[in-house]
């Protein structure tokens, strides 16, 4: 299922203490050029990141650290340090023009990761308010897909439905990458409730929209979960097998290996050769 974030700072805010402390990480001593070189300086400084963000407080330093972590502690599955930087952001989002209806959804989406979906819906609900609060369409409209998530999780799936479908009403037309993130996960939710030909009707259109944005890695997603709608709904095994591949195929081009291995494991079929340079 297709999460909206909030986007995270492209890089870290400088931060100026106070006084001298050893929870201020060093910057790198070299510009990091690649996505493995960042990975490896933030798991050396990860501790330290966060025990800045505790040490600052409700300051700029830690609203910037706690929506520019976000993403990386995902990636590394530490959810529990998730959890709190998200927390330590909210507590300094209070501040005027702090972005509050953010950190809102950027802790709704971590308590989610943790299971903990009645305190994720309740987040999604008050980003919601604030952004309709504002007039911001595009926001709310990435609030109520994200509720809709937690409710799902929470297996309040007629309401996952709803609010999936006010998501897709307010993207249409609008934003096509995130209309059809809205229509995979309302097709997800539909699953959920059996209403089979619906659910698959929307996994079809999301998978189109998809591949027509060039979103390769959410095209195989979307392919996948149509692959598991139509094997729930006992559908032709040949039509099923079809979106196992085609899932297969996208994640491919995305360049995400391990995903692609997984789709093509439900074909029977071999992976392709490797290419030889010989």
């Amino acid at each position: 299922m297709t999460a909206t974030t909030t986007p995270p700072s492209t890089h870290y805010q400088d931060t100026h203490p106070h006084n001298p402390a050893d929870t201020h990480p060093p910057p790198p001593h070299h510009p990091l050029t690649d996505r493995e070189q960042a990975l490896a300086w933030l798991d050396a400084e990860r501790e330290n990141l966060i025990a800045t963000a505790h040490a600052e407080g409700t300051t700029q330093a830690t609203l910037s650290l706690g929506f520019s972590l976000g993403r990386y502690l995902l990636h590394r599955r530490r959810l529990q340090d998730l959890v709190t930087i998200r927390s330590l952001a909210l507590d300094a989002s209070t501040a005027p023009g702090a972005n509050q209806a953010g950190a809102w959804n950027n802790l709704g989406l971590a308590l989610r990761e943790v299971r903990r979906f009645d305190e994720a819906i309740d987040a999604h609900q008050k980003a919601l308010t604030l952004h309709q609060q504002t007039g911001d369409t595009h926001s709310s409209a990435a609030a109520w897909n994200n509720l809709g998530l937690a409710l799902h999780g929470a297996r309040r799936f007629d309401e996952a439905i709803d609010a999936h479908q006010k998501s897709l009403t307010l993207h249409q037309h609008v934003d096509i990458h995130n209309e059809a993130g809205a229509r995979n996960n309302l097709g997800t939710a539909l699953r959920a409730v059996r209403r089979f030909d619906e659910a698959i009707d929307a996994g079809e259109r999301a998978a189109a929209m998809l591949a027509a944005e060039g979103d390769w890695f959410l095209t195989g997603e979307a392919w996948e979960e149509l692959a598991t709608t139509l094997d729930a709904a006992g559908a032709d095994p040949a039509r099923t097998k079809k979106a196992w591949e085609r899932s297969a195929a996208a994640y491919t081009q995305a360049g995400a290996t391990e995903e692609a291995e997984t789709s093509r494991a439900h074909t029977d079929d071999p992976p392709p050769p490797q290419s030889s340079n010989e």
